[in-house]
């Protein structure tokens, strides 16, 4: 690498030469790789054909499932999501045990890891809704439960300043990452005021289809709102709102070889 001794000191790129200023000072290095051709050919480079295509199969895993939820990521995400969720798809992708290296994927490997993952890293659903709540899923019948016993809102909801409202929100989806599909069913309970009245009991209750044989998986979510003179109005552009897996059921259909 050569480093520049003229007083005129670029920063950037001219033709093959890029300019760029280090620790070390300003440096300058001629523009260099290696030709895709050879990168799909070269024996040499069989270790980066096979680390570029499980990034590419959990790539496209990550995003089928944020797809199958999009109407909730509108507000409930953070901008590091699509990073945060490729990664742990990765380490999903990393636990299959069955295929080799460059063959891996997310089917064989290990779906229960995403249990528990955030879709908005700035509002936790752990630290926002305390209330405890039961998650059912019954494969046979497609049949998908929350149940969330009576609850005072305002002492077991961390909710913003600002909030008089809150509505929650679940989502079932089965994801056939195979073909690149899914089935997504979301509901949400009414809107309801923020108080240290014990409320009813809340039931939420989806329905995937019965005796289906791909992994699926359930969120919680909760968003928050404010209502004046009887107009609701969303808090803040979601930047509360909270989105978490709360189940992970990873039945395994039979799995054809990677094209």
């Amino acid at each position: 690498m050569a480093r520049q001794k003229s007083i005129l000191k670029f920063e950037g790129r001219i033709g093959d030469l890029s300019f760029f200023k280090s620790q070390d000072g300003f440096q300058v290095r001629a523009k260099s790789g290696v030709s895709p051709e050879r990168i799909r050919t070269d024996p040499r480079y069989a270790r980066t054909r096979e680390n570029a295509a499980e990034f590419g199969r959990a790539g496209a895993s990550a995003k089928l499932l944020r797809t199958a939820v999009r109407s909730l990521l509108i507000s409930a995400h953070d901008k590091t999501l699509v990073h945060r969720l490729t990664r742990d798809m990765i380490r999903v992708l990393k636990a299959d045990v069955t295929n080799q290296r460059g063959e891996r994927n997310v089917i064989s490997g290990e779906l229960g890891l995403l249990q528990g993952f955030e879709f908005n890293s700035g509002a936790l659903l752990n630290a926002t809704f305390l209330a405890p709540y039961e998650v059912s899923f019954d494969r046979a019948s497609g049949n998908v439960t929350v149940a969330v016993p009576g609850f005072a809102s305002a002492k077991m909801i961390s909710a913003p300043i600002g909030s008089t409202h809150f509505r929650l929100t679940m989502a079932a989806v089965a994801l056939n990452f195979i073909e690149n599909k899914y089935v997504s069913e979301i509901t949400q309970n009414a809107s309801s005021p923020l108080s240290n009245d014990v409320s009813a009991a809340i039931e939420l209750s989806v329905q995937l289809p019965a005796g289906g044989n791909q992994p699926s998986m359930v969120m919680i979510g909760i968003e928050f709102s404010q209502v004046v003179n009887g107009t609701e109005y969303s808090l803040q552009n979601g930047a509360h709102n909270a989105l978490a897996i709360v189940l992970v059921d990873s039945a395994v259909p039979n799995v054809p070889p990677n094209p």
